[in-house]
């Protein structure tokens, strides 16, 4: 670590991001995917961190809400970067790490479930009944925007980093990486509606799988775009606040929602 790097707060870090992962995780299910199963008319059975289950409704549509809804959080967040100011360091990171997540996590899993002809957007081309040139075109319209994705978020990290160095951009990703890989692990393993395997499968792919993350620290001083400012940014200092609100979104999303909710009605 270089000396002029500022001394962020490693529990600050961790709780920012396990906060930001498990909102972009429930966006996934809860807003996309059991958001569009009620506005279909279907009737939602059950969900957990990594599934929803849906009665009836559009089912093509409901398969491709989740990565839909990630993509569009992804899209706002960094419009907001871009024309907010004033933001706390805290909250600049959050919303970063959101950004980040969603974006990088949408567009990724686009391009992994085409490929592997397996999960949420291969279920909706299935379900839409699209020709075979279809999904080539989702392969290309998915990486080109991954790439671009990648772009952009490193673009936004100089923010965040500043002019402090590499060492201090590893350590913002890294530990976020690894804290919401154990988050979703601890999750997963509680899962009683999806196999123990499946489950952590989906964990580890959604965390340690993500690997576009680990690409951010090297790109960030790389990519074309405007240069971080020379003044050090305001540290992640030690925040009581994000320490708190982490152990509550971290008890609830393991314990309560870990082993699955279900809901009345559902079989």
């Amino acid at each position: 670590m270089t000396g002029t790097s500022p001394n962020d707060d490693v529990v600050t870090l961790a709780a920012i991001g396990v906060v930001a992962y498990i909102s972009c995780d429930l966006l996934h299910e809860l807003a996309g995917h059991g958001g569009v199963c009620i506005a279909t008319g279907g009737r939602p059975g059950s969900f957990s961190t990594m599934h929803f289950q849906c009665f009836g409704g559009w089912q093509p549509m409901i398969s491709a809400a989740g990565i839909l809804a990630n993509i569009a959080t992804g899209v706002l967040l960094w419009l907001a970067l871009r024309w907010l100011r004033g933001l706390s360091s805290h909250a600049r990171y959050f919303l970063w790490l959101t950004m980040a997540y969603s974006l990088l996590s949408g567009w990724g899993y686009m391009v992994q479930s085409t490929i592997t002809k397996s999960g949420d957007w291969a279920n909706a081309l299935r379900g839409f009944a699209l020709a075979r040139h279809w999904w080539l075109a989702s392969i290309a319209v998915g990486s080109l925007f991954y790439v671009l994705s990648l772009w952009i978020t490193a673009i936004e990290l100089r923010v965040v980093v500043g002019s402090d160095g590499s060492a201090r951009a590893w350590r913002i990703v890294l530990i976020p990486y690894f804290a919401a890989a154990a988050i979703a692990c601890a999750a997963g393993a509680l899962s009683s509606v999806v196999p123990l395997g499946q489950a952590l499968g989906s964990a580890i792919g959604s965390t340690l799988g993500n690997f576009g993350l680990l690409l951010l620290p090297i790109l960030v001083f790389v990519v074309p775009g405007p240069k971080a400012s020379p003044a050090s940014p305001t540290k992640v200092t030690r925040s009581l606040a994000w320490i708190l609100t982490a152990a509550a979104v971290v008890a609830i999303f393991v314990v309560a929602i870990g082993p699955g909710v279900r809901f009345r009605g559902g079989r």
